[in-house]
């Protein structure tokens, strides 16, 4: 998909430097937590409320999202940018080790999506019929090297026990703390 104007429609990163560069500040939130959790529903119902671009990390680099070769060259050209973004980074991503770093150095413009493991993979289980135990899903997203990714962030989000819109509501007010940020 490509970018647009305005709203959260996703777009390549180098499409969005390209094209998209206008006076706003450099203004981006990147966004991690385990897979199935919310990011990219949260992150598209903001980019929408807030009218800024969503970018998927996984879907740019799609079949090189576990390698930081491919992965880095987006992550500089969206922060070379002034389009006012959301950068999901997915599991792919959050797999490469050098990524611990990108996202610790960037803390103040992170944003964490979290539940409780059992929580989280509930709703993967039910809403992509992922078959993974639930033992194998903690194994995978909640492994030593993720969990240091998902503490990074200074902006914290446990959807463990709240309501959709309320996690849209308290996401988007995240989001647009950090984007406004001086």
């Amino acid at each position: 998909m490509g970018p647009r104007a305005s709203g959260g429609r996703r777009g390549d990163a180098l499409t969005l430097v390209a094209c998209c560069l206008d006076n706003h500040v450099r203004v981006i939130a990147w966004i991690v937590g385990p897979s199935g959790i919310g990011k990219s529903t949260l992150s598209a119902a903001a980019g929408d409320a807030l009218g800024v671009h969503v970018v998927e990390l996984d879907d740019v680099t799609r079949s090189h999202e576990f390698e930081w070769t491919a992965i880095k060259p987006q992550l500089d050209a969206i922060s070379a940018s002034r389009v006012r973004t959301i950068v999901v980074i997915g599991a792919g991503g959050q797999c490469v080790k050098e990524m611990l770093r990108f996202v610790s150095d960037h803390a103040a413009d992170a944003v964490s999506v979290w539940a409780q493991s059992q929580v989280a993979w509930a709703r993967i289980h039910q809403a992509r019929n992922d078959t993974r135990s639930l033992e194998q899903y903690r194994e995978i997203e909640y492994n030593e090297h993720r969990v240091a990714i998902y503490d990074a962030p200074h902006n914290r989000l446990d959807t463990s026990t709240v309501p959709l819109l309320d996690c849209i509501r308290a996401f988007c007010d995240m989001v647009k703390t950090v984007i406004e940020a001086p």
